[in-house]
This record gives structure tokens, sequence and C-alpha cells, in this order.
């Protein structure tokens, strides 16, 4: 008898906490028992970035807050972490597609930024006339001149046109393309599930034709000797 699972839909697949709900690279044993974080468990720049945001708040309310903006902060780093670790063999393919995508948009505006912060650094001023007040002008000197800077203009125009690939038509295709195949994933395991079930339920009608084959025997046996 053939087994015709149900088809996984699109929210069946994409239904998932990037964080919690993803097996890792790493497997913990045992119950994880994480503490509370305080803000001076978090990096200098997440303290400072939660100060910056504490200084508008009502102070009556600054207790609430902080445990807010440091567990916001503190998923934001998890899920950072997890990006950059990506997903274990037993995530799904489209989960795994999902961090591929995210930690290659991640390296790509890592470098751009990068890239930006280099031509954008100054070396020193050099003094002129502002043409149009007649006043001194500061110029700035910027530190990559010539080639090196042509060079990287060019790889931050590339990074431009890879982002926009990335979340783009190549990204589309990638994540379509896994998709499919967890939802092919996914039909598999049901069906594998349906035929167990049935193996089960067809087990439990042989075992019980089994049993009344044997009394039917036996029934019959002692018809044979008695001629009743």
């Amino acid at each position: 008898m053939d087994i015709n699972a149900t088809e996984p839909t699109d929210a069946e697949v994409t239904d998932f906490h990037p964080v919690f709900d993803v097996p890792g690279p790493v497997t913990i044993k045992g119950d994880l028992q994480l503490p509370n974080l305080s803000l001076s468990a978090l990096p200098p720049e997440s303290q400072e970035a939660i100060t910056t945001k504490l200084a508008s708040v009502t102070p009556g309310n600054r207790d609430l807050f902080e445990r807010e903006f440091i567990t916001e902060e503190a998923q934001r780093l998890a899920l950072e972490a997890r990006i950059k670790a990506g997903a274990g063999e037993a995530a799904t393919p489209y989960q795994r597609a999902y961090f591929q995508r995210a930690n290659e948009v991640r390296l790509l505006e890592q470098e751009a930024a990068k890239i930006t912060a280099q031509l954008q650094e100054v070396t020193h001023y050099e003094h002129d006339i502002d043409p149009e007040t007649g006043g001194p002008l500061a110029v700035p000197v910027p530190r990559a001149q010539g080639d090196i800077r042509s060079a990287l203009e060019i790889r931050l125009r590339d990074i431009g046109y890879e982002l926009a690939q990335k979340n783009g038509r190549e990204g589309e295709k990638l994540m379509a393309d896994a998709m499919a195949a967890t939802k092919a994933q996914m039909k598999a395991q049901r069906e594998a599930v349906a035929e167990m079930e049935e193996a089960d339920e067809m087990a439990d009608r042989i075992a019980r034709e089994e049993r009344v084959r044997s009394m039917a025997e036996t029934k019959a046996r002692f018809k044979r000797l008695t001629g009743l």
C-alpha cells in the first residue's frame, strides 16, 4: 500500500527561531543553565550602547528597561555567534542555507565597512582658501591615494553588487532550492513515520490472525478427536 504523506507548507519550513530552534555545530550534553546576565558581563561596546539608551529612561523604570535591553543585546549577540558558527548537520537544508546566506552577507558588510573606513582615513589636513568665503579652509588628505584608492573603490562597488545578489536573485534561488530540499526531506520523514505506524497496525492484525488461527486449529483437532 502506498503511503501518501501530506505535503509540507512553506510556513512549516520557515517557522523556526534561528538561535533556539536550530541545531548548532556543537552539541552540549546535560542540562545547561544560563545565569541571568548583568550589564558588566556584556562586551564593552554592548555596555556602552545600553548605557546610552538608559540615559533617556525614567529613573524609576531603569531596572526594568536595563533587564530588557540586556536581554535584547544578549539575543543579538547569540544570533551573531550562531551566524558565524553556522547550523549543524542536524539542521534542515533550509536552515543551513539561511545561515550560509546570513554569514556571506555579514562577511561582505564587514569588508565594506573596513574599506569605507580606509577610504575615510585622513593623514593630515592642508590649508587652503575657501573660494566662496575667502576664509581659511582645511582640506583633508586621505591616506589611501592613487592606484590603492582606485582598487579600494572598485572593490567597494563589487561588494555592493554582491550584496545586491545575495539579497536578491542569487539569495532567493539559494533559499528556494533549500525550501524544496527541506520539503522533500520532511515528506520522506512523514512517510517513514506513516509506514512505521502502518507496520505496527499490520503486525497487530497478523498477531491477532495467528492467535485466532491457533485457537481454530485447536478446536478443529478437538472436533476430529471427539466427533463433536
